[in-house]
């Protein structure tokens, strides 16, 4: 996917970004070592998944900081070609030792070491072939090497010994059904939220992040560039709208047990009973876990209207004109 120039407060910085790929590339050798004497995974594998905005980061983060999951953290992203290298170093450094997971973030990225990451490199190395949409095909997932995918995650298990969590809004979302396939220990922490509280939130993250709300961000459903052609207040709503739709479209395919729902309304009102089921349902595998911290009680909900009265009517008009747009949707696919 190409890069949008960001404002400065969120650039990235390209000698930074090149030397940590070289660093990638010089460790591929251990990290191909690693994976040829792992097994695949065995632990349950739990997949943080929903629309950006829905509350993932904070799901993740609740998995993370009970001690009893591993997970990818900042520190941890920085290895994306060699994650089991990375998850030696990490361990070794006691890396997860110097910094806590304090529950907060930005646009769902977090600071410190510790803590949880998107690992987002990691995901787009299997699944972006160069599409213009995070939804592949059934003939761009059976382009990738699900036996190589199984050969990562379980070279990086055999490093931590415990059952990991990823969140991950970009890829993850739309390839549950690939991913519950192609790993059969996976559960999935299913997140969603009220869609006109993302699109408020997607509205103001592409201010943010490119002084421009004309310019995408984040996950592109498989009718992007259809909504492309609306205005961005019709594109925020379509966009939450599609991307909700399309992750459906994805969990028929899972069984029932596998799928542990964590609505925003919820996450926020009883975020210990989440942990609570997603321990459960990895225990029920025949795993024991053993959990050092918890989350807090509550956490305050942030679903509040942040836009002026003009901008939000513009948003709850377009959640009026999703069924039209859904309309052209269906004649543009039987056309």
């Amino acid at each position: 996917m190409d890069e949008v120039q960001r404002t400065e407060k969120y650039a990235k910085r390209p000698l930074d970004e090149q030397r940590v790929a070289q660093m990638n590339q010089l460790l591929l050798p251990a990290q191909a070592a690693l994976e040829r004497d792992a097994p695949e995974p065995a632990q349950p594998i739990v997949l943080v998944i929903g629309a950006p905005r829905a509350g993932t980061t904070l799901a993740g983060q609740m998995l993370a900081a009970t001690g009893g999951f591993a997970y990818a953290s900042n520190f941890l992203a920085r290895f994306w070609q060699t994650p089991a290298v990375g998850a030696i170093i990490e361990q070794a450094l006691k890396i997860r030792d110097n910094d806590g997971i304090d529950f907060s973030s930005t646009h769902g990225v977090t600071k410190g070491w510790s803590n949880s990451h998107e690992f987002g490199y990691y995901w787009s190395a299997w699944f972006d072939r160069g599409q213009a949409t995070h939804r592949l095909t059934p003939a761009q997932l059976a382009q990738i090497d699900a036996v190589a995918v199984r050969r990562s995650l379980g070279a990086l298990e055999a490093v931590r010994q415990l059952p990991f969590v990823f969140k991950n809004n970009t890829w993850c979302t739309l390839q549950a059904s690939y991913l519950a396939q192609t790993l059969p220990t996976s559960l999935f922490v299913v997140c969603r939220r009220n869609p006109l509280f993302i699109a408020q939130s997607i509205l103001m993250a592409r201010r943010e992040r490119y002084g421009d709300e004309k310019q995408w961000w984040s996950v592109r459903p498989s009718t992007y560039e259809t909504i492309t052609q609306y205005s961005p207040h019709q594109q925020v709503v379509f966009q939450a709208l599609e991307i909700q739709r399309e992750m459906d479209d994805e969990l028929r395919q899972v069984a029932p047990h596998r799928l542990i729902h964590a609505p925003y309304e919820r996450l926020c009102a009883e975020p210990r009973h989440i942990i609570a089921e997603v321990v459960e349902r990895c225990e029920s595998s025949g795993v024991k876990l053993t959990l050092e911290r918890t989350c807090p009680e509550t956490f305050d909900s942030t679903d509040v209207r942040r836009l002026p009265a003009n901008e939000w009517n513009l948003l709850e008009r377009a959640l009026e004109d999703y069924p039209a747009f859904r309309a052209r949707i269906e004649s543009q696919t039987w056309s």
